[in-house]
């Protein structure tokens, strides 16, 4: 598939094919429009996501963000070491390459994270 060339970003948030004049949301990373051969013109994009709070609920968005095809759990951050930990070995998120930490800071300042969970 073809990159869209025409591609802009508004606000960060809002993306449009300005040859389609055709809105994409990061729920729908696609241009609807199709080349001559009948291809899209645009791959959905991958989200790079950072997790705060290793409870029950980060539980959730660990699994749900690991199995989620346009997400890329890059970061998963608590202070209590031991819940980090346990939840880093439940999902193995150290062997494929997921920052386990306690410091939020470092973590805001890494670019490959575009959305943060907390």
């Amino acid at each position: 598939m073809q990159q869209c060339s025409t591609l802009q970003k508004y606000d960060g948030c809002v993306d449009r094919c300005v040859d389609h004049n055709t809105k994409l949301t990061l729920s729908s990373q696609r241009c609807n429009h199709n080349n001559k051969d009948g291809k899209e013109k645009m791959q959905p994009q991958t989200i790079g996501m950072a997790i705060i709070g290793a409870g029950r609920w980060g539980n959730h968005l660990v699994r749900n963000f690991s199995q989620h095809p346009n997400a890329r759990l890059v970061a998963l951050v608590d202070l209590q070491g031991e819940r980090l930990q346990h939840l880093a070995n439940k999902y193995g998120l150290e062997t494929d390459g997921v920052v386990v930490t306690d410091d939020w800071r470092a973590v805001m300042q890494r670019p490959d994270v575009d959305g943060i969970a907390i």
